[in-house]
């Protein structure tokens, strides 16, 4: 069971780590942008704030993920042992940020969570901007 909780837990970094080139890129696209072709885009925001004079608009996703349970016996003489551990739900979540400025042009940009796509799959392809 360790094995496979250690297993997981690696997926899970790595798909972290492979977020990042593809989320980058999604995120500095919008660069110049009006506040609006986002919207247009991606929706209205889920928040929206003004920290230190800076202006965000963030959105949130977030998808849960079933695990299986494992089972392993061990068999000791006439007595089987079984031992089952694991499954349950992970909840994975992406935000997305923008800033913009007092034009509601996008200046800038970051991304955060441990559910952000690594590259365009059919659901995230309104991520990046689209044509110019």
């Amino acid at each position: 069971m360790l094995r496979a909780a250690i297993g997981f837990c690696s997926l899970v970094a790595l798909l972290g780590c492979a977020s990042a080139p593809f989320m980058d890129q999604v995120m500095a696209s919008w660069r110049g942008a009006s506040l609006s072709d986002v919207i247009a885009q991606w929706g209205y925001p889920d928040q929206e704030q003004t920290v230190g004079g800076h202006h965000l608009f963030r959105w949130f996703t977030s998808k849960q993920f079933s695990t299986p349970a494992v089972a392993s016996t061990t068999i000791i003489g006439n007595t089987a042992l079984t031992d089952v551990s694991g499954g349950g739900t992970v909840t994975g979540t992406c935000t997305r940020t923008l800033e913009v400025d007092a034009a509601n042009t996008v200046i800038g940009g970051q991304w955060q969570g441990n559910n952000c796509p690594f590259s365009a799959w059919p659901e995230y392809t309104q991520w990046p901007r689209g044509p110019r």
